[in-house]
């Protein structure tokens, strides 16, 4: 017979708190019917249903349909530079001028 390992006394195993491990949720499982065969669109009577509705059904002659002319980009035009006005003509040197008494 194979002979048991000692016992380990309770007490002297200290409680160690776990790091909290965050888990991320399962993804739902995919069942094989839906992956495999698209979603089947209902039967409807478009005509039907109009005519149940009262509403009325225009379609527009291809030949009649004018196609739109694509619009030219616009050219890029420089602004043009404002004229300066001329400076005022030299009348000699500044005086000083007082304005309170």
């Amino acid at each position: 017979m194979a002979e048991l390992p000692a016992p380990v006394a309770a007490a002297a195993l200290a409680f160690v708190p776990e790091p909290a491990v965050h888990a991320e949720p399962a993804p739902a499982p995919i069942s094989a019917r839906s992956a495999t065969t698209p979603p089947s669109a209902p039967n409807v009577n478009v005509e039907k249903a109009l005519q149940e509705s009262g509403l009325v059904m225009i379609q527009t002659d291809p030949s009649k349909v004018k196609l739109a002319e694509p619009v030219a980009e616009p050219r890029f035009v420089p602004p043009q530079p404002r004229p300066r006005r001329t400076p005022p003509p030299d009348t000699g040197p500044l005086q000083i001028v007082e304005t309170k008494k």
